[in-house]
């Protein structure tokens, strides 16, 4: 893919700290993670455990607010709840889900039946 080929995924200045186990200090998961992907690139997120793998997965995907930062998919920001008293689970419809969705990439899960038509995500 050419160099300017549109940017699917995008990340800025993320970061996520969470407390300690005591609780006394801060633990930093994620620090100035800045990236993107685009169309027809793939983007491998590697390190050892505990380096903030799944916390910058969990931030892209809209399911953990950053601490900084901000995240893009498809060119849309995604959309961060932070999960209160009866919101167990729920997210807005601007979240990765919908990004998802939009490609036909759950039909098929949602649907629980044949794949769904390929459909573009990049128009």
């Amino acid at each position: 893919m050419p160099a300017d080929s549109p940017v699917v995924v995008a990340a800025k200045g993320v970061c996520e700290t969470f407390a300690s186990h005591r609780g006394t200090d801060r633990v930093t998961a994620v620090s100035d993670a800045e990236f993107q992907v685009r169309k027809g690139t793939r983007l491998g997120i590697v390190g050892e455990s505990g380096s903030g793998k799944t916390t910058l997965v969990r931030i892209l995907a809209g399911l953990t607010p950053p601490d900084t930062g901000s995240v893009g998919i498809v060119g849309e920001p995604v959309v961060h709840h932070r999960r209160g008293a009866g919101q167990a689970g729920t997210r807005g419809p601007r979240s990765a889900r919908s990004s998802a969705n939009r490609c036909g990439a759950t039909s098929a899960v949602r649907r629980r039946s044949a794949p769904a038509e390929p459909r573009s995500c990049w128009r």
